[in-house]
């Protein structure tokens, strides 16, 4: 069952892994741009979807802010020519296809065999597309035949023909809504796993939308969620306590964003922080609109004035992640001045030591051991890393019982209040992409992790910075294994760390090293290559296994090998003959692919030593 269970998690890393490698370049202008429209196209999907009735809004507020949704609009063009009904067929195809597509890339890499990249092109377009920026608009479509409170035709008029009442849970139209309901979690299920999953690996990567953490965003893909959902109960409970329950998730979307800020780009960052707030705005007006009474004329006055403070809200949201990134640059600070200083003590006692060295070097004088008076001794302390640029991985190391009882203030002297803090200043020093600031990164990382040892996080950081930065395999390859070592990882973790070492050997695959498909093909290639080879060397045993197999009768050292001995003997020699034409072939197409390959060549290497016995 964990066999089972391992396998399945490790076919999902692979198919996550190949969708988010690659597909991520740094900014320029126009991807930049286009960036911040996919948020504006989800956040106006967001606000029309909040501005209904079933939040306690008025039918004049919907049709307004209906108007502002650029899909909506389009979609309403669309429908002069064609029904709804068709928009519903258009959205659940597409989720089937996504499933199918996601089946048939897990299956093409584990066999091995690939046919181009154009399974994962049209995942990737699913994704960008139904999975996040249309993900509101999608789920609204995949829910026709179940919303009743919809003005135009409903489902039961094309399932009966003619007028007819919306009654979902009666035969037959049941069968169609438990298939939509199905469709709906499958959707649902996909958009979270991408949300959880689709981070960029690379620390140093601005491309459009990347983040580095995808917690943020699966908060904001349960909001959407919640978003198209609690409607459905506000019949049965309220608009006020459906509402109260969207602020909910609407604040933990934005205390999140705020406290993190996922993206590598600033302007990103600043987009989707304004977009929360708006959200965040809308969710509590929603409670103030629903519990506040009045007529009819008051209460649609009260929503314009409500609606018109959303660029304030959006204003507000901004100047949040603001303030956030100069606490981050006010910890920064503090750390420099430390950095400098203890860069500056550890000069100074070099040059001391130098000039004792120098002078007792003039004397020859030797001290009885033979070393030179004055010179380095072996209890010496090594330079600490604010004076070393070369980086030493810190060791994780948690303070005793006795430290934590006795030494109260702490707290007040660690440079992070929190993990999260910690890591936000180790991205944002990264990020300003100063080669000079690297031994002052090693600095700011090493306190971090001493400060904070139990925060996985920022040992992941550690790891990427030791992989992709500094290029230390040796010193990668040690805080590797110590990070599988460690249980109940978080499964984003785990994929964190999955992805790491993918992306390691991916370096010395080919040229072209972390494109997800040669990746995909060196990974299917080599699994096909070692079972074949695998199965070379259990012939070989099982050829002679049956050559010293004992018959009834005695054994062949004492007589001859009966007919079926030696049918099953010619029978395994043709299954050895077409393995090691099987095995030749796979790595001949790997060495000729990826020459340079460590992997391929040590395994080649034992192929052709165990079973060609060809020393060459």
């Amino acid at each position: 069952m964990q066999a089972s269970m391992k396998a399945t998690k490790d076919q999902v890393f692979s198919l996550m892994y190949s969708l988010s490698d690659g597909s991520n370049q740094n900014l320029r202008a126009t991807r930049r741009a286009w960036g911040l429209f996919t948020i504006t196209i989800e956040l106006l999907q967001v606000v029309r979807v909040i501005t209904q009735p079933g939040y306690g809004w008025t039918d004049e507020t919907q049709s307004t802010s209906h108007w502002f949704d650029l899909v909506a609009v389009v979609r309403d063009q669309v429908r002069q020519w064609v029904p709804f009904v068709c928009f519903y067929i258009l959205a659940a195809l597409l989720v089937i296809v996504a499933v199918f597509d996601s089946v048939f890339i897990i299956k093409m890499t584990r066999d091995g065999v690939l046919n181009g990249v154009w399974p994962l092109k049209i995942l990737r377009f699913l994704v960008a597309t139904i999975l996040t920026t249309l993900f509101t608009t999608t789920l609204e479509w995949l829910l026709y035949p179940l919303d009743c409170r919809l003005d135009e035709v409903n489902m039961a008029y094309w399932l009966h023909g003619g007028s007819s009442a919306c009654v979902p849970w009666e035969m037959p139209d049941a069968f169609l809504s438990v298939f939509t309901i199905l469709v709906v979690l499958v959707l649902t299920v996909l958009a979270m796993v991408v949300s959880l999953f689709a981070f960029e690996l690379n620390p140093i990567t601005r491309g459009s939308r990347v983040v580095n953490t995808g917690r943020v965003e699966l908060v904001w893909t349960s909001f959407k969620v919640a978003l198209g959902l609690l409607p459905f109960l506000s019949p049965l409970l309220s608009p006020l306590a459906v509402s109260i329950v969207l602020s909910l998730f609407a604040a933990r979307a934005m205390y999140d964003h705020i406290i993190r800020l996922p993206f590598q780009s600033r302007s990103c960052n600043f987009w989707r922080g304004g977009a929360h707030a708006v959200s965040l705005w809308l969710c509590l007006a929603s409670v103030g609109v629903s519990a506040v009474g009045g007529s009819y004329t008051e209460k649609q006055g009260m929503q314009w004035a409500l609606l018109g403070l959303v660029p304030i809200a959006f204003l507000a949201g901004a100047a949040g992640v603001l303030l956030r990134m100069r606490i981050v640059r006010r910890f920064i600070n503090i750390l420099r001045a430390e950095y400098d200083v203890a860069a500056l003590e550890k000069e100074r006692d070099n040059n001391l030591r130098e000039r004792s060295s120098d002078d007792i070097s003039s004397s020859d004088v030797l001290s009885p051991r033979g070393r030179k008076a004055g010179s380095k001794k072996p209890t010496d302390p090594e330079p600490s890393i604010a004076a070393n640029p070369d980086f030493t991985a810190v060791e994780a190391s948690r303070r005793s019982v006795y430290e934590e009882f006795f030494d109260t203030a702490w707290k007040q002297r660690r440079a992070f209040r929190t993990g999260t803090d910690a890591l936000l200043s180790c991205r944002h020093l990264l990020g300003l992409r100063e080669e000079q600031d690297l031994p002052f990164l090693n600095f700011v990382v090493g306190k971090a992790i001493n400060e904070h040892p139990d925060n996985l996080e920022l040992l992941l950081f550690q790891l990427v910075v030791l992989r992709f930065i500094h290029c230390d395999a040796k010193q990668a390859q040690e805080q590797e294994k110590k990070l599988l070592d460690k249980k109940g990882l978080m499964i984003d973790r785990a994929f964190h760390l999955y992805a790491v070492i993918r992306r390691a050997r991916s370096v010395e695959v080919s040229s072209v090293a972390g494109q997800a498909v040669n990746q995909m093909e060196f990974d299917s290639k080599m699994t096909v290559a070692r079972k074949s080879h695998q199965n070379c060397l259990s012939l070989i045993k099982k050829f002679f296994h049956l050559v010293l197999k004992k018959e009834k009768s005695g054994t062949v050292a004492y007589g001859r090998p009966s007919p079926t001995q030696i049918d099953n003997m010619v029978a395994c020699v043709h299954k050895y003959e077409s393995a090691v034409v099987d095995a030749n072939a796979e790595y001949s197409w790997l060495m000729e692919k990826f020459p340079k390959s460590a992997t391929v060549i040590l395994s080649y290497a034992h192929f052709t030593d165990t079973v060609l016995n060809d020393i060459k």
